[in-house]
């Protein structure tokens, strides 16, 4: 953790948007907040290159007004503390939602969240299981279950799980079909529901395809994990099977607090005024929502299947050039013009000019949930109309833009309501059929620097970890279009 001084770079460019700059901090994960009248920040190493930190100096008033307004906009936030134990253990509002959803359907495995990784090398298998073992002690959230008290739902925490890996062998497989057949067994392994009342809700799959030659599987139940979560799970392993291979005692920093006690003060924080201005927002922007009609090639059926496929594609760099010097001459994110550029290929597909699109944003604003595991994440409602001053004239896409803009600007400043309780608001008589409120989501994910992600390669003493980013997959989803971008900025392009 530092404390920016007074001292301020000088640059020679014109300052870019304020907007755009902390969109670039949040995905390099570097956390800015205010302790007093001072700017404190806390980065992984490396994040922070010269120019970032050349920006962050010369901006540091612009920041500390900025913070200021947005505390004085949303109110006094307190800080988490741990609960009591021997207290009922609440649900967050995320949970208590998936555990209604899950209920629909308990055999889905449309919360699974799966990853597939490579170890090329002498893989250690007694490090293997020590390093996994570590982190499901180290978070609470890896060893709950759910189970009802007094006819109310809670979280029930495991003293101890035992460590739930299976070792699969492959090397009786044909060498020519081994590679097809790993990768056949991890999609069936990855579809394997989970049960929440019983646990555990994370699994871990070894498949060994030669001495030199495995693949890992983990898997976890939403309930208790998001995509930051994986992350943040793979940055762990990494640092304990390092240092356990090299005889090193455990490097990582105890928690101060753990997921229950989020969920706790979520429950708490959310009340009175607070939750009464959060909700008249978006209440406001979720009135009468608009069904979107797309083309399709059948008829939709009665009940959703949730059936999806995906198609990947790479932007030519020519292109990747262009949209951030869109971005920066209209002063927005790329998320923001690529979102504009999504929302004018609806209006296009479907003649409609009230468009709504949900993003989801990771929610660790608080430096206490930051290493945290745990589903945090949150949904925002970007509504935009692209009506223009009368029936026969269109805004221009910079007129669009903007629009996007202020709408993504003010759903970030009113972020702290969970979606789940905004439904709650709309759908009082409960998830009738799970059916979604939106048909279209859209999401920017940062490009990973250094080795921090989850789809780096990293070397580890004795072993090269790649990322099978991809491998395994569900094939459900809940939306009609769910453009994911993620940028690469090594290769100047972006992945759709």
């Amino acid at each position: 953790m530092n404390t920016l001084n007074l001292e301020t770079a000088v640059t020679a460019a014109p300052p870019r948007p304020l907007a755009e700059l902390l969109t670039d901090l949040r995905q390099a994960g570097v956390q800015v907040w205010l302790a007093g009248d001072r700017l404190r920040y806390k980065a992984p190493k490396g994040a922070l290159t010269p120019v970032l930190m050349g920006e962050l100096r010369d901006r540091k008033l612009d920041i500390i007004t900025f913070l200021k307004t947005v505390a004085a906009d949303t109110g006094s936030v307190s800080t988490i503390t741990p609960m009591d134990r021997q207290q009922s253990l609440p649900l967050s509002f995320a949970q208590q939602r998936f555990w209604s959803l899950a209920q629909l359907n308990l055999q889905s495995p449309g919360f699974n969240m799966p990853m597939a990784y490579r170890f090329t090398g002498q893989l250690e298998r007694g490090v293997l299981e020590r390093s996994l073992a570590s982190i499901l002690q180290r978070h609470e959230i890896l060893r709950t279950t759910f189970v009802a008290d007094n006819g109310q739902l809670c979280q029930q925490i495991a003293a101890h799980l035992p460590l739930p890996l299976e070792w699969i062998d492959l090397t009786d497989v044909p060498l020519e079909d081994r590679e097809a057949v790993a990768q056949d067994r991890a999609n069936q392994l990855a579809k394997l529901p989970f049960d929440l009342i019983q646990g555990p809700l994370v699994r871990f799959h070894l498949l060994a395809l030669g001495a030199d030659n495995h693949i890992i599987l983990w898997n976890f139940h939403s309930i208790i994990c998001d995509g930051t979560s994986l992350d943040r799970f793979f940055q762990e392993f990494v640092t304990l099977y390092t240092a356990l291979a090299q005889g090193q005692p455990d490097p990582l920093p105890p928690l101060t607090v753990q997921y229950v006690d989020f969920a706790h003060w979520q429950r708490q924080q959310l009340q009175g005024e607070t939750l009464e201005r959060l909700l008249d927002y978006w209440q406001g922007q979720s009135r009468k929502l608009p069904v979107l009609p797309l083309p399709t090639d059948r008829p939709r059926p009665l009940q959703p299947s949730n059936q999806g496929d995906r198609c990947a594609r790479l932007l030519p760099k020519t292109l990747n050039d262009g949209l951030n010097e869109v971005s920066q001459s209209a002063g927005t994110t790329l998320f923001m013009t690529l979102l504009a550029a999504f929302k004018v290929l609806l209006y296009r597909y479907s003649g409609q000019t009230d468009l709504v699109v949900n993003a989801a944003i990771a929610n660790r604003q608080q430096p206490q949930v930051d290493t945290m595991l745990g589903y945090l994440r949150n949904t925002l409602i970007l509504r935009t109309s692209l009506e223009g001053s009368h029936p026969e004239v269109v805004p221009s896409f910079r007129d669009i833009l903007e629009r996007v803009r202020q709408v993504s600007l003010a759903a970030y400043q009113h972020q702290d309501l969970p979606f789940e309780r905004l439904v709650e608001d709309l759908r009082p008589d409960g998830v009738r059929r799970g059916a979604p409120l939106f048909q279209t989501a859209f999401a920017l994910n940062p490009p990973w620097k250094g080795n921090q992600g989850m789809t780096s390669q990293c070397e580890l003493p004795g072993v090269t970890l790649s990322s099978l980013f991809g491998y395994v997959y569900i094939g459900t989803t809940s939306y009609d279009l769910a453009p994911d971008h993620a940028g690469n900025r090594s290769r100047s392009a972006n992945g759709v």
